[in-house]
């Protein structure tokens, strides 16, 4: 009955009368439910409410060429009333809530043309869009997700169909195809689970990529290509020559063909669909897309909010992106867009490498003809979001309002720009090297840093920052000027962007620290082998002043890394200033945090010491060797975990920095400057901002100590291309020094805090660091392996180290 409403040309009485005689047995054995040649029944009394039928005819219907039409009512699976006559049956109320006449009217239910349905298993009360838009399994939210799929591929009503004739008849299997495009539909039209295997010989290396969940198939081969399906069970595939991600290999921009002009783009259900189609390649090519590494399941624009770009240019639009995957939590990413006709598009370009987003073409003579460009490297747009903030104005527009909120670090960071000469004093160029956020400059004074990934709530980044600043007086840290908050309808805030003050400085520590010890292991030519090797490695917890040797070699780099130590303990010390305030309050320990921090950490080594066991036998024979050292004293590493559960810990929990590193500290020449308070942007907002023991922090620190001194002696030794001999003697060199300045770090830092926040004795507080650098050191491990596979000594040197230590 489906096939037949989507297709024009035919007609029941095309019907044999065989076959409308089967179909009459088979859905309407009532004689009151058969009206002239059809059946006057809704989809869900005709499939007896099955839901399974009702998904699978509706995945036929919207999978088939041209414009599918569902009738009011079906996609909520209402009922019927054949008792009613002619088809008036079809046509009671909408059943939009459980209140009077199901929502329809609040006329006196006597006056109603056509009464509700109260049938025991379709009444308004239980079934009803109010209801079912509250119940994320509902069959109307199910519909909006196929509705919404099929818009992302227009293959779905413009292209070709080919049927495929498989052995197996009760499996429907038939390609769509647009020259762009192609879609393989495959439907269990039987209530048993079935098997079928198809003849894609010409698609043959192509991968099967599933539509709903993103999952990827195995690929084609020669032989016919099997599939197993549930009762009543279809599949839409994508089939494509590259993969899930293949069109983002080409370099060249997606292009999207529309006649809606660019209020349009965003407001017309179907250009927003084309749109929100391309925007899987759009995210891929982005250096700020955290879900590379997953599959894209579905893309929705679910907020934009116009900034006006003054004169005659079109305004910019900020758009949140929600974007869900296969596996895994959603997320939602910050896209602010500004469009370009095609000759600026080209020259804009030119100057912008990677700024464009996607190309746009008429369709019919109509609509727009350029490029939609990210805003951020627009100066225009960066100089309209540092007007809204000086200015202090809200934007509203749509359904959200941009709002400004500044601090007083503000005033007197731009009181000496003149107003007539402000423009050029604060013209903003963007930050290239960024890879999680994108960053504006103005001149020298003022940095605009946007929040990429977003979460409704206050990011820690403008939290902790502005605590700082106002509140604690913490002066090594940029001064935080202000914020742009986006609140939307439902009332939800969240922080888009931060204003923050530019300090001069020479580089962050970890190119300041490269550069040190490259200069170190300059020196090692001139170093006698045998004293090298004599010196013993000093533990974390070392009293005794450096060895004579590490003062010879890196004595200046000492004195800085005591002073970033005690940098670092000002800024825990800072952020434990206010007990008044809930949300910055630090507290104690409790049983549970304790019992949690132990499982948590636990977990991540399980799955890391999992993931180098699968992987070791691809790695190469120095690997392999340092991976099996690494899963023999695993059981040092759990027994060293095990006692964070009997240990009595008087410390603190606070807020800390979270993603604590020397790429998070400036070197200004003569001090350090601590940055982006935001925490790891792949965890959520509300795991970034739980008060954790501040050792964490210290724990992050040490390692990518460690990592300047290894990254350092890998590049030295392919610089200079060294023996293998020189090459040990190097990584010695860089354990020595990482060593060194580890309890250098340490000691300092202790001498700052431990009356105040680290109240252990000294066996306690290296329980808990060590279980800390066994997570960091674990976390590590687990991106190396799947990122990059040439850094997994690093981690796994570093988790040696630590078994070492406690077995010691």
């Amino acid at each position: 009955a489906l096939f037949l409403r989507n297709h024009d040309e035919l007609t029941l009485e095309m019907v044999t009368d065989e076959e409308r005689d089967y179909m009459y047995r088979i859905y309407a054995t009532d004689q009151r439910a058969r009206i002239n040649l059809g059946i006057r029944r809704r989809l869900a009394p005709l499939l007896h409410n099955d839901r399974a039928r009702i998904e699978l005819l509706n995945g036929l219907l919207l999978s088939l060429p041209g414009t599918p039409i569902i009738y009011y009512g079906d996609e909520i699976g209402m009922g019927d009333n054949i008792y009613l006559g002619d088809r008036d049956g079809v046509r009671t109320p909408m059943q939009w809530s459980a209140d009077l006449n199901a929502g329809f009217s609040g006329a006196n239910p006597q006056q109603l043309f056509l009464p509700v349905n109260i049938d025991p298993q379709y009444r308004f009360e239980s079934v009803n869009v109010d209801s079912q838009e509250r119940n994320p399994n509902s069959l109307l939210l199910w519909m909006r997700r196929l509705i919404r799929l099929r818009q992302q591929y227009p293959v779905f009503g413009n292209g070709d169909i080919e049927f495929l004739l498989p052995d197996n008849s009760r499996v429907l299997c038939f390609l769509r195809t647009d020259g762009h495009e192609t879609i393989l539909v495959v439907a269990n039209l039987s209530r048993f689970a079935q098997y079928v295997e198809l003849d894609l010989q010409k698609f043959d290396t192509w991968t099967p990529v599933e539509l709903f969940g993103g999952m990827e198939f195995p690929p084609v081969g020669e032989l016919p290509y099997l599939l197993t399906l549930g009762p009543h069970a279809f599949y839409w595939f994508r089939l494509t020559p590259q993969g899930p991600g293949g069109e983002a290999a080409t370099g060249d921009l997606p292009s999207i063909t529309s006649s809606s002009d660019w209020e349009g783009l965003f407001h017309s259900r179907h250009s927003r669909g084309l749109l929100e189609s391309a925007m899987p390649t759009i995210l891929s090519s982005r250096r700020w897309f955290g879900g590379k590494g997953r599959r894209i399941a579905d893309v929705r624009i679910t907020d934009d909010l116009t900034v006006p770009l003054g004169g005659r240019r079109l305004p910019a639009r900020v758009l949140l992106v929600h974007v869900s995957y296969s596996h895994g939590e959603p997320e939602t990413y910050v896209v602010p867009v500004t469009y370009l006709g095609s000759q600026e598009a080209e020259a804009f370009l030119r100057d912008h490498p990677g700024a464009g987003l996607v190309r746009v073409l008429p369709h019919g003579g109509a609509g727009l003809d350029g490029v939609i460009c990210d805003a951020m490297a627009e100066e225009m747009f960066t100089l309209r979001l540092l007007d809204v903030l000086l200015s202090r104005r809200r934007i509203r527009s749509n359904h959200a309002e941009l709002r400004p909120v500044t601090t007083k670090a503000l005033k007197p960071l731009v009181e000496h720009v003149p107003d007539l000469e402000r423009r050029e004093w604060l013209w903003p160029a963007l930050h290239r090297g960024e890879q999680t956020n994108t960053t504006a400059f103005y001149g020298d004074l003022l940095s605009l840093k946007l929040f990429r990934k977003s979460e409704p709530g206050i990011n820690p980044d403008w939290e902790l920052g502005r605590f700082l600043t106002e509140r604690a007086g913490f002066q090594a840290t940029p001064a935080m000027a202000g914020a742009l908050e986006m609140r939307g309808d439902d009332g939800a805030v969240r922080t888009l962007a931060v204003l923050q003050e530019v300090v001069r400085n020479e580089g962050d520590g970890w190119t300041y620290f490269l550069h040190q010890l490259g200069g170190y292991y300059e020196q090692l030519p001139g170093v006698e082998r045998r004293r090298l090797y004599a010196e013993t490695l000093p533990a974390l917890f070392t009293e005794a002043p450096p060895p004579e040797l590490a003062e010879e070699l890196f004595g200046a780099m000492l004195q800085n890394i005591e002073s970033l130590a005690e940098c670092t303990g000002d800024m825990h010390l800072a952020l434990a200033s206010d007990h008044s305030d809930q949300a910055m309050r630090p507290e104690r320990f409790t049983p549970h945090y304790q019992r949690s921090l132990y499982q948590s950490i636990r977990n991540q080594l399980s799955r890391s010491m999992g993931l180098l066991r699968r992987k070791s036998g691809s790695m190469g024979p120095e690997l392999q060797e340092l991976a099996e050292q690494l899963l023999a004293v695993k059981p040092e590493l759990d027994e060293s975990l095990n006692l964070v559960k009997h240990l009595k810990v008087d410390g603190l929990r606070m807020r800390i920095h979270g993603d604590y590193h020397l790429g998070q500290v400036l070197f200004t020449g003569r001090d350090f400057a601590i940055m982006d308070f935001e925490g790891e942007p792949a965890r959520s907002l509300t795991v970034r901002r739980l008060k954790r023991s501040p050792l964490r922090d210290v724990a992050g620190m040490l390692r990518s100590l460690d990592y300047a001194a290894e990254v350092s002696a890998a590049d030295y030794c392919d610089r200079f291309n060294v023996r293998r001999a020189t090459r040990d003697m190097v990584l010695h060199a860089a354990s020595f020094w990482s060593a060194v300045a580890g309890a250098q770090f340490l000691g300092a830092y202790l001498r700052v805090t431990e009356d105040d926040l680290l109240v252990e004795d000294q066996e306690s507080t290296a329980v808990l660091l060590r279980a800390f650098l066994i997570e960091k050191a674990a976390y590590e491990l687990e991106y190396e392996i799947n990122n990059r596979p040439d850094w997994v000594s690093v981690p796994v040197r570093g988790l040696i180290a630590v078994a070492s230590s406690a077995k010691g």
